[in-house]
């Protein structure tokens, strides 16, 4: 038995690859301009390290979401796990952000690799004869 990759599951997989990449950028956006924001109110011995930090972590949120875009999915999920630790301040909640996207990238991964889709026979219809074989309602 094949694993047939239709188009609508092509397009579905691109979009939601898409989808991903500009939460990854939104959230690199808002997280460096609220860290990047406060540099004045650290004190001066830890003012480098945390300029340091609000610049890297937010570009490991960009680089996951490029990643993401060229087909991959177990990088773009440690990237956003690590861009979670973006100094934000007051404003800890949208650090949930990255992690709310990693989530939907763990659950969505095989859908993001292409793999495992079959041809939907048990969920959307019977067209397994077309398909080359697949499921069977009983």
């Amino acid at each position: 038995m094949s694993i047939v990759a239709t188009p609508r599951s092509d397009t579905d997989r691109r979009w939601l690859q898409i989808r991903l990449a500009a939460a990854c950028g939104i959230w690199a956006t808002v997280g460096g301009a609220i860290a990047l924001s406060a540099i004045g109110t650290v004190d001066a011995d830890v003012r480098r390290l945390i300029l340091v930090l609000s610049i890297v972590f937010p570009l490991a949120a960009v680089i996951a979401g490029l990643l993401l875009l060229r087909g991959l999915v177990t990088a773009p999920f440690a990237l956003l796990l690590i861009s979670a630790a973006t100094p934000t301040y007051f404003f800890a909640v949208v650090n949930l952000a990255p992690l709310v996207i990693a989530a939907i990238i763990f659950v969505r991964r095989a859908t993001l690799r292409g793999e495992g889709e079959r041809c939907g026979c048990v969920d959307r219809g019977t067209h397994a004869e077309e398909a080359g074989g697949g499921y069977r309602r009983r």
